[in-house]
């Protein structure tokens, strides 16, 4: 019989040797092709020690097992496992010659080490995982365990298998795990691991540790429209869903709409409650600054995590300055109870995480400083990298309202130089004498034209 087997640096494995069960009693032997030595366990022994990099174990009735401990590139080759007898198939005396018959041979490649790669998902989405196996385990099954829980079988091929909120296909052909992970959560960020199972023993070969970030926030202009999925329970497809502004069931909250309120009643937002995807989905049309803030689902007293929707003014501002020179930004603000804040950035959620440059709670950062009456920004000592998109923003009680802000930043021109005329005489020539020719002799200024 002989298997292939693949390992990396610094693992440890173990795979069984099977024999007829007349060799119970006989010294059981291991060693690598044309390497010494040669690892050999007594009749009288059950197992060597644990300290040992190659162990032998001989506990069961059909079978040794074979050990190799923190495996290095060294290690690669072609291993035997065997028995001893004599002539037939008694144990050798100590006058017999001594056979051995072969009874498995074990190809083992070492890989550097298991592959490891991040994935980032966000909260109540999907995330989906590519895992490359090599080609040797083409037609094994595989499996994925998450961090050292129990570990989750691919019994069949070309097919997806369910586990629960887990989909897995083990594509063969393109030599590809492909695991689909739906509803995400915080208790879903783990490092997983994708694996084969062999005839002795179950290998992983690639390491995914999934990130679980919070769900990003939804950014819409003025005008724009916004569609927020709410995912439910199966158990609570006849319950009545809730969309709120705030927590639902708390003071502050706001009832937006439910499932079973007619589209009517608020032409600006329609509603859908998808028994069969256990969807509840709701669109906002015509958004207004009001319509910013969070927003949270709930079905019964059950919440989905919130969602946060930040609303861009439809009008921009765009100022012109030049470099060394200062600028002086007017922001309009919606809120008169509110913090207010300049930053720069593509996305206005992205300046909010980089660092706000200046805001109505700190003192001037810089040369950038904020009134807070007028919301006006100033940036003194110009420079040309300054040029770029910023944000005026608000934020109150968690919720933002943004002005994008284009700076433009110049070169001041240089003066231009005045030209000689076509007779190679300046353009303009002013002679002056001092103050008393010019009493006597008032034509001695003269002007020479070309």
């Amino acid at each position: 019989m002989s298997v292939i087997r693949s390992a990396y640096i610094g693992q440890t494995i173990t795979f069984n040797c099977k024999y007829d069960h007349k060799f119970k009693t006989h010294t059981k032997v291991f060693y690598r092709v044309n390497v010494d030595p040669v690892h050999v366990l007594n009749s009288s022994q059950s197992s060597q020690s644990s300290e040992e990099k190659f162990i032998l174990t001989d506990r069961q009735k059909d079978h040794f097992t074979v050990t190799i401990r923190d495996i290095s590139a060294e290690d690669g080759g072609v291993y035997l496992c065997g028995v001893e007898r004599d002539g037939s198939d008694k144990p050798p005396s100590e006058t017999s010659i001594t056979h051995i018959t072969f009874i498995k041979e074990i190809e083992l490649n070492v890989y550097s080490q298991i592959t490891s790669v991040q994935v980032q998902a966000y909260i109540s989405k999907s995330v989906f995982i590519t895992c490359k196996f090599p080609q040797e385990f083409k037609e094994n099954k595989k499996f994925i365990q998450k961090d050292s829980s129990q570990k989750i079988p691919v019994d069949e091929q070309k097919r997806w298998i369910r586990h629960d909120k887990v989909h897995i296909y083990d594509d063969t052909s393109k030599g590809l795990l492909k695991v689909f992970i739906s509803d995400l959560t915080a208790a879903d960020e783990a490092t997983y691991r994708c694996g084969v199972n062999t005839a002795a023993d179950d290998d992983p070969f690639l390491e995914v540790k999934l990130k679980i970030n919070p769900v990003p926030p939804v950014i819409r202009r003025e005008g724009d429209s916004a569609e927020i999925r709410c995912p439910y329970d199966g158990n609570h497809t006849k319950e009545i869903k809730l969309l709120c502004k705030g927590k639902c069931f708390t003071q502050d909250a706001r009832n937006i709409i439910q499932s079973d309120e007619d589209h009517v009643k608020n032409p600006k937002i329609s509603v859908k409650d998808d028994t069969e995807l256990n969807l509840f989905t709701v669109n906002m049309t015509d958004l207004r600054a009001k319509d910013a803030g969070k927003y949270w689902c709930a079905v019964k007293d059950v919440f989905n995590l919130p969602f946060e929707l930040m609303i861009i003014m439809k009008d921009a501002v765009t100022h012109e300055a030049s470099v060394g020179g200062s600028a002086s930004i007017s922001c309009k603000h919606i809120r008169n109870h509110s913090q207010r804040f300049f930053c720069r950035g593509d996305q206005p959620n992205i300046c909010i995480r980089d660092g706000v440059s200046v805001s109505s709670n700190n003192s001037p950062n810089g040369r950038f400083s904020l009134t807070e009456e007028t919301f006006t920004v100033k940036i003194s000592d110009l420079r040309a990298e300054d040029s770029g998109k910023y944000w005026c923003g608000e934020e109150s009680s968690g919720s933002f309202i943004f002005t994008e802000v284009q700076l433009h930043v110049t070169r001041a021109p240089a003066p231009e130089e005045l030209s000689a005329g076509p007779c190679n005489e300046p353009a303009l020539l002013l002679l002056l004498r001092s103050r008393t020719a010019l009493q006597t002799d008032p034509h001695l200024i003269s002007f020479t034209l070309c």
